[in-house]
């Protein structure tokens, strides 16, 4: 057996032992990633007919406050959203017009 035949193999082998011991972890988190876009795409849809605030993005959506909010800064540090303005206590939010179609 040639040497880079003996590297592939072991290299194979490694794989294999990575992908048992770390697929749950791998798994979780790609479910994770769909509820995040999941909610993101309720926020978006949500903004689509006006600026908002959190308060009332979680009583659109039915998602908790604290994981709108969550959300909301994510989408506002990827450019997803800006903040526009002031309603009493609360910032208010809108989408920025999309020019590459990124998905924050």
């Amino acid at each position: 057996m040639s040497k880079s035949k003996v590297q592939r193999d072991a290299l194979r082998a490694t794989l294999k032992k990575l992908r048992e011991e770390r697929g749950a972890a791998v798994g979780a988190a790609i479910e994770r990633n769909k509820l995040h876009q999941a909610v993101r795409k309720e926020v978006r849809v949500a903004l689509a007919g006006g600026p908002s605030t959190v308060p009332a993005l979680a009583a659109a959506t039915g998602v908790p406050t604290q994981d709108v909010l969550w959300h909301v800064a994510a989408m506002r540090k990827y450019g997803a959203l800006t903040e526009v303005g002031m309603d009493g206590d609360y910032c208010t939010y809108a989408l920025v017009a999309e020019a590459g179609g990124s998905d924050a």
